[in-house]
């Protein structure tokens, strides 16, 4: 049957294909225009056609809002031209990735808007044997971006000796965020773990305590 016109948030996953839902798959392979992330792996870009339209959102650091702006440009472009879009996320799209933002543009402007999920990299670490909730250990979570435009991170929340913190898009901000941390009352033997790319082929982690983090970065 033939997909109701409008914009598609596709989830992608953390990196690995065969994590992708078979409805972002079906996606990917037959919407006539994808906007994509520069953080999707190369396996996922390759099922994209060679006959779609494809943008490349330019989000690097220090362009983020140009980026954006570009991306919303071509998202009602498209649409008011007939063409469905798919907006493809890594993650999902409503886990720090601006979904909902997106989502309003589209409907503020009369188009419909599809929510397709995908798996976040905040709750992939069981990949390095990392389970975010163990009990008697760990009995909640907190997912934090790791970015930030304050000199001192104001959204982080003092140490909870029973709670995994996860932060996403932290590496560029460690020393920030590593500071702050200490000022909360975490403990410097706090067992931590980095993780880069995360499901894709050349994944990497780096497990160390809290005071060895920077370290551990270099």
């Amino acid at each position: 049957p033939e997909r109701e016109h409008g914009l598609y948030l596709i989830g992608s996953g953390p990196g690995d294909p065969r994590l992708l839902t078979t409805e972002a798959s079906e996606l990917i392979k037959t919407l006539p225009v994808i906007i994509t992330d520069k953080l999707i792996s190369p396996q996922i870009l390759e099922m994209i056609p060679s006959t779609t339209k494809i943008y490349y959102a330019n989000k690097t650091c220090g362009k983020q809002i140009q980026g954006q702006t570009d991306i919303d440009k071509w998202i009602l472009q498209h649409l008011a031209s007939g063409e469905s879009v798919g907006r493809l996320k890594s993650g999902d799209p409503f886990i720090f990735g601006r979904g909902g933002e997106e989502w309003l543009l589209s409907t503020s402007h009369g188009f419909k808007c599809f929510y397709i999920a995908g798996i976040s990299s905040s709750l992939s670490c069981g990949q390095v044997l990392i389970p975010p909730t163990h009990r008697g250990i760990a009995n909640q979570v907190l997912i934090c971006t790791g970015k930030t435009r304050e000199e001192v991170p104001s959204h982080m929340v003092p140490y909870h000796p029973e709670r995994t913190l996860i932060l996403l898009m932290a590496m560029g901000n460690l020393s920030v965020v590593v500071e702050r941390l200490f000022s909360l009352g975490y403990p410097e033997s706090l067992p931590c773990c980095l993780i880069e790319k995360i499901t894709w082929e050349d994944q990497r982690s780096f497990k160390c305590d809290l005071r060895d983090l920077l370290k551990t970065r270099e």
